[in-house]
């Protein structure tokens, strides 16, 4: 016993002291350089730096934070499940080393919450995922309000709360439970207060994710607060550098083309970066294509088959097919329109609502109405005055299906309202609603919201809450989960 006994006091110490030092959150300068990179898709020089900054620094477990990025990158770019399979067992080996971090420090939650979301927003783009997307986001939630209480000035941990906060706040009642019973609770308004607070800071102080915070914010006022320029104004800074980064370049074109600005989207995209130390990136070729094809440039085409050429994804690959039948309907050829259809039905993957829509028009076989499809793509354009001009030429009586004399009133009242002929709008408006109130097309739905915009413009929120929630009596068969997150959206605003 003595001879255990002594044995004991010999190891202990030796048992204690060897324990393992826990490691560090540090955004090094190497590191903040090696995180722009891969922000600008440069993604093997970034990996080099980023390797070598492990080797450097052993004890900093940071590293491992910047580098998923490029797995979360790589994986929504590319859309391939080879990819996903090879890259998920990063998931669990980061969080490991992430947890070895030093629990004293505002990164050690925050970092592992940020791992899960960005691996719930990749697992999103593939079939069968949904659950542990969830899961993720969920356990995510939870991580950042225990940081949240723990080191309430943290601004990393509120700008990704804020995002969590708006998401939840657009979620439709009807389903509000489900995340109600998870423990997820917040408000569009929460949210984006939050958001901004981060934005304010950081224009007076350093802060390492400020682009980020700036993408995320102004895509946040364009879908949910409803405020293009307030986008516009977020998004359109030197910060983010179109001419040095395709992502810039993607999502500042993609703000310009949805605020009115389709010429200048167009400028940014024939003159985005190019080379080999990017990132293949072929949605930018895919973008072009639509922002030509709203001003009925055939060079259009040139683009969107080189998207469906190159890219090995399933998004937005219907789409183009229809935007390309589309081009050759308005130049006259409709055996061009329904061989592009074809192979609309054929390829690429039904995700998002723009390919559900593409892919339900071509099973339908309702093959758009040539003038108003040219009015439809100049306004989608903010080509407003040609598209005026066209419609205004357009005779009423030609129109046989009830389909088309639907959408004649709705193209009408989308021109009206963005000339601010206030009367107009609301006689077109209402008439659509009123004749699209029992079909199965969108025309009615978002009619709905334009006219709960516009009285929510004029302060009238009875009328504004009356249309938002007729916008979701209706269940339209294309755009019904954006339209009914829109109208959602409407409701929150004016409570």
């Amino acid at each position: 016993m003595r001879f255990l006994y002594l044995l004991l006091i010999l190891i202990l110490p030796t048992l204690v002291f060897s324990k393992p030092k826990p490691k560090q959150f540090d955004l090094g300068p190497e590191l903040l350089v090696a995180y722009d990179k891969v922000l600008n898709l440069e993604f093997e020089e970034a990996t080099v730096l980023i390797e070598k900054y492990k080797k450097q620094h052993p004890n900093n477990v940071m590293p491992y934070f910047i580098e998923n990025y490029i797995d979360l990158f790589t994986l929504f770019i590319g859309e391939s499940t080879a990819d996903f399979d090879r890259l998920l067992p990063n998931k669990d080996m980061r969080l490991d080393k992430l947890k070895q971090g030093t629990q004293d420090s505002p990164y050690y939650l925050y970092s592992q919450a940020e791992l899960r979301l960005q691996w719930a927003m990749a697992r999103i783009k593939f079939k069968g995922q949904y659950a542990n997307a969830f899961l993720d986001t969920k356990k995510a939630f939870s991580l950042l309000e225990k940081n949240q209480r723990l080191f309430p000035d943290f601004l990393p941990n509120k700008r990704s709360l804020g995002v969590l906060h708006t998401i939840v706040g657009l979620i439709p009642d009807s389903y509000k439970w489900g995340v109600q019973l998870l423990g997820m609770n917040g408000t569009v308004k929460q949210g984006m207060a939050e958001l901004k607070s981060v934005i304010d800071y950081s224009k007076v102080h350093y802060y390492p994710f400020e682009k980020e915070t700036l993408v995320l914010y102004a895509l946040l006022n364009l879908h949910a607060g409803n405020d293009k320029e307030a986008a516009w104004k977020v998004i359109n800074t030197r910060k983010l550098n179109h001419f040095e980064s395709p992502m810039a370049c993607y999502i500042k074109s993609s703000v310009a083309m949805r605020t009115g600005r389709n010429d200048l989207a167009i400028d940014m995209l024939v003159n985005h970066p190019e080379g080999e130390q990017y990132y293949p990136f072929h949605q930018l070729d895919f973008l072009l294509g639509v922002a030509l094809t709203a001003k009925l440039d055939p060079e259009a085409k040139i683009y969107l088959k080189k998207y469906v050429k190159a890219h090995k994804g399933g998004s937005y690959i219907k789409e183009s097919y229809q935007k390309l039948a589309w081009l050759e309907l308005v130049e006259g050829d409709e055996d061009g329109y329904y061989r592009y259809m074809e192979l609309c039905k054929q390829k690429g993957a039904r995700e998002m609502d723009e390919d559900k829509s593409a892919y339900n028009e071509a099973i339908t076989g309702r093959k758009p109405q040539q003038d108003l499809l040219k009015v439809r793509l100049l306004y989608d354009g903010s080509y407003i005055d040609r598209a005026y001009e066209l419609i205004k030429q357009i005779d009423y009586g030609v129109f046989s299906r009830l389909e088309h004399k639907i959408e004649y009133h709705y193209r009408y009242g989308r021109i009206m309202e963005r000339q601010g002929k206030e009367k107009n709008l609301q006689l077109f408006y209402q008439k659509t609603i009123d004749m699209g109130a029992d079909e199965p097309y969108y025309y009615a739905c978002n009619a709905a919201i334009r006219m709960g915009m516009f009285f929510e413009g004029k302060k009238d929120f009875e009328k504004a809450k009356f249309y938002y929630k007729k916008a979701l009596s209706f269940s339209p068969n294309q755009y019904e989960d954006s339209l009914h997150a829109r109208a959602k959206a409407g409701l929150n605003r004016i409570r």
